[in-house]
């Protein structure tokens, strides 16, 4: 019956339309027909009729000769592979969401393609080198199940590529031969290697690689004057945050989930970020001031202040002493120090003996602790004992003339503590103790 049907259609066409020699409607017309029958026409939601003519057939749009321009059969049920296509003026061609499985073609026939929209499928097989469609300036074929590597493509009138949300494998490519790319998106793939250093496009506003496995550093990206979006969370990148001198025009910066060190890079005047995310890396040193004026997050940085969590920063805390954790086990308390780095609190506490007859012993205490006083003349004094976090897990007052006075810390863990004491909120004795209860 779908022979018949052709044939049919093949006469109506024929008989009522004038063929120009650069525009084959008859090939259009059989190149269409092909495409119906390979996806599975009968089972589109929005069918062809294919007795009618082909401007009464959805989804097609024809140049003033008739022939066609674009195609738009986006969520129609589309299954099976797409055919090799001959529409020789085709500048437009869009399946996206659909059921479309196979191989994708090269589609060397369609020398007039600028716009190819192929994206919520399930293509597999490699993604093919296009290199006759020298016109193409959209390639969108992100969620399908394409392998292989990302072919370096020679179009030097592609603006925007995607490929994201595939299993593709190999290098990030520098697409070199595209100077006039805008766009580029190959996230949630099996990408390896260095992100390549993007310099020669002036108009690339958007770069987007997040969940792949990709090494090395962030490129400085010198040269891109438009540069808006750069989001490469959830790779293995180390190396330092690039500065913001190169980044004047960026919006969006997003590398939550790497290996990257140093520190957070100072904001200049005209920088425009408006988001900015560098959750669970390795930054260390103090907060600069911008971090309060836009959409930030540093979660998961053991060794900047307060871990990571800026708010305490913003609402006007020192950042100097704040806790943290500089990642070596067991070495105690942390803090942010004078030069704003990670360091061991307990290990630099500083020991206090403005009165030297003050003797706290057995250092190391196995569960009762002594304190000498000595000639020391205060009857009330206060003692308090901080375990590493900073926690006070000890707290009494001596108000008795004793020379020696003996306190029971049986309860406390095995480790190492700072023992205060004072008298009227004056510091008189600061001692470092470590506790071996048996």
């Amino acid at each position: 019956m779908k022979i018949i049907k052709v044939l049919f259609f093949t006469l109506v066409f024929t008989s009522t339309i004038n063929v120009i020699a650069q525009c084959n409607r008859m090939n259009d017309s059989l190149s269409l027909v092909d495409l119906y029958t390979s996806t599975n026409g009968d089972e589109w939601t929005t069918q062809w009729d294919l007795e009618m003519p082909l401007e009464e057939w959805s989804g097609l749009t024809f140049t003033a000769e008739g022939c066609v321009l674009t195609v738009n059969l986006e969520s129609n049920n589309l299954s099976g592979s797409l055919p090799i296509l001959n529409l020789s003026e085709l500048e437009s061609f869009d399946a996206n969401r659909n059921q479309l499985t196979g191989v994708l073609p090269d589609f060397t026939g369609l020398l007039s393609l600028t716009n190819l929209f192929l994206h919520k499928n399930m293509f597999v097989g490699p993604l093919p080198q296009f290199s006759s469609l020298k016109q193409l300036e959209r390639i969108i074929l992100w969620d399908n199940q394409l392998t292989g590597t990302i072919p370096d493509y020679d179009l030097p009138n592609l603006k925007s590529f995607s490929c994201t949300d595939n299993q593709l494998t190999g290098p990030m490519p520098a697409l070199s031969n595209c100077p006039k790319l805008e766009s580029y998106t190959c996230s949630k793939n099996l990408l390896t290697g260095p992100i390549p250093n993007l310099t020669d496009k002036p108009d690339l506003f958007r770069i987007t690689c997040y969940n792949n496995e990709l090494t090395g550093s962030i490129p400085n990206f010198i040269g891109l004057p438009k540069l808006k979006f750069f989001l490469c969370y959830n790779n293995k990148l180390s190396g330092s945050l690039p500065q913001f001198e190169n980044f004047t025009t960026l919006e969006w910066f997003n590398c939550v989930g790497n290996n990257i060190q140093g520190r957070i890079p100072e904001h200049p005047t005209q920088s425009n970020i408006v988001d900015y995310r560098v959750d669970d890396n390795d930054l260390e040193n103090c907060y600069p001031d911008w971090v309060c004026t836009v959409q930030f997050s540093s979660t998961k940085n053991s060794k900047l202040p307060w871990g990571g969590e800026h708010l305490s920063f913003c609402d006007n805390a020192n950042q100097i002493g704040a806790p943290c954790d500089d990642g070596i086990p067991d070495n105690g308390m942390d803090e942010i120090d004078e030069n704003c780095l990670c360091n061991d609190a307990i290990s630099d506490v500083k020991e206090i003996t403005q009165h030297d007859d003050i003797q706290l012993f057995p250092n190391p205490n196995h569960g009762t602790l002594m304190i000498d006083w000595g000639l020391t003349n205060h009857t009330f004094v206060d003692i308090s004992i901080f375990d590493q976090s900073g926690k006070c897990v000890f707290i009494t007052s001596k108000n008795e003339s004793n020379e020696v006075t003996f306190f029971d810390i049986s309860g406390l863990d095995n480790g190492l503590y700072i023992v205060y004491v004072s008298t009227n909120n004056k510091e008189l004795h600061r001692k470092k103790l470590l506790v071996i209860n048996d």
